[in-house]
């Protein structure tokens, strides 16, 4: 089935009300070489709604934008007449502490969410990149977890309701502001991950996490990348149960640029957490798998923040870049195939890896080198058919905009694919919403 709706040229600002056109077009609003016609900044749900009612109407393009964070992601837009900014959604709507539930709405940005949930020493179990920016619904339709992503799983998993503007206006709500209210198909589940390509997320329902009582994070150097990942995959078969098990090469740990790391050696980085007697446990049994010293509260913080912000921060945004989900038995021989392929087309790539959970994360800095989109085209190519055979998927996150060919971003769904493209012609048949970004061009 194809799904290829048409887009006139129409420009919004004669068909949109001035005053939902509250904002300048800058800059930071371009997408892949795109820019708008007007930025829209709705305050309210109601007003989000009758703007894409509006929008919708006229055949106008559409994309959601939280705080920019991964605005880069994705295939080139089709069209793009209009930005409709998340942040004036910006309310924590309720705050259930006894019963570990929070709502939230969607232009909330995640440090504002965990500080309010802090108060009650709680916290939701998703560390994103730059969560002083990165709002809850960009999060959540962007739909990747962080570090502690092995112990609480994905982002949908602490999803228990949400409510979604649809391209024509519509608001959908599914679940419940409780736990046990959620049954039957989770529609909430479409939207995570689904880049704001079926409805734009506008309020969100989470189950809520208490914080451990103490934590600690030790750090370890080795000479090769494969005895880090063979260390860590010891700690993830043995009793201990991190929330977080990270291995960094020295290429990322030069680009990361923190006083933590050994720039010239690669390193295994473990999170515990837990009561006293029970982390000095895991503390003692790590030590036995692994060479290693604790690192003080202050520089954890600042060590796991490099590391959600690793190709997202303008520190370490790279030129080109991968994440690779895989079975973690698969991970070692996986990064050995990354560093042959490397080789052979003269690029060395800088990765951190998350053994436990099975992703791999490949940036390349090209420092302005002169490389043909032919090279890296057959690069990746030869990455996604290795992963393929360790029953992998590579996705392209980072791609340099002047040298983007027709490879779809996403790998090879498959079968799903006609299953995706039935929901887009469904509940996007204009096709509004980011246009030809998601998967298949869809």
């Amino acid at each position: 089935m194809e799904f290829e709706p048409s887009h006139p040229s129409t420009n919004p600002l004669t068909v949109v009300p001035d005053y939902m056109l509250n904002r300048p077009v800058t800059p930071e609003h371009t997408i892949h070489d795109l820019s708008p016609s007007a930025v829209a900044r709705p305050k309210s749900i109601d007003e989000l709604s009758d703007l894409m009612s509006i929008t919708n109407d006229n055949n106008l393009a559409i994309a959601p934008r939280g705080g920019g964070t991964q605005i880069s992601l994705g295939n080139p837009l089709r069209a793009y007449d209009l930005a409709v900014e998340t942040t004036g959604l910006n309310k924590v709507v309720s705050h259930d502490y006894a019963d570990l539930t929070a709502t939230v709405e969607a232009g909330v940005t995640v440090s504002k969410f965990q500080d309010t949930l802090a108060h009650h020493r709680q916290f939701l179990a998703i560390d994103p990149p730059l969560p002083d920016q990165a709002t809850i619904g960009g999060t959540l339709a962007v739909g990747h977890s962080g570090p502690m992503k092995w112990q609480y799983w994905n982002p949908r998993d602490t999803v228990i309701g949400m409510k979604v503007v649809q391209p024509n206006g519509a608001l959908t709500k599914s679940g419940g502001r409780v736990v046990k209210n959620v049954s039957g198909y989770d529609m909430a589940r479409l939207h995570i991950g689904g880049l704001g390509t079926l409805g734009i997320i506008v309020e969100v329902s989470f189950k809520l996490t208490p914080k451990p009582p103490v934590e600690a994070t030790l750090i370890g150097s080795f000479d090769t990348i494969n005895e880090s990942l063979e260390k860590a995959m010891l700690i993830y078969q043995s009793a201990v149960l991190p929330l977080a098990i990270v291995t960094i090469d020295n290429k990322a740990a030069e680009q990361m640029g923190s006083n933590t790391l050994h720039q010239s050696c690669h390193t295994l980085i473990v999170k515990l957490a837990g009561r006293e007697r029970g982390l000095a446990r895991q503390i003692n049994e790590c030590r036995n798998l692994f060479q290693c010293d604790s690192i003080n509260e202050k520089d954890a913080a600042s060590l796991w923040g490099n590391i959600s912000n690793f190709g997202y921060d303008k520190a370490t945004l790279p030129t080109l870049g991968v994440r690779i989900s895989a079975p973690p038995s698969n991970l070692v021989v996986l990064t050995k195939a990354i560093y042959d392929l490397s080789t052979d087309t003269a690029l060395a790539p800088a990765l951190v890896a998350h053994p436990a959970h099975g992703t791999l994360i490949a940036n390349w800095y090209l420092d302005g080198s002169p490389i043909q989109s032919s090279t890296l085209c057959a690069m990746i190519g030869q990455i996604r058919n290795r992963t393929r055979t360790l029953r992998g998927h590579t996705f392209i996150e980072h791609y340099p905009i002047n040298q983007r060919t027709d490879l779809d971003v996403w790998d090879n769904y498959g079968g799903s694919m006609e299953t995706m493209r039935n929901l887009k012609a469904q509940y996007d048949p204009r096709g509004t919403l980011n246009p030809g970004r998601f998967i298949g061009y869809i």
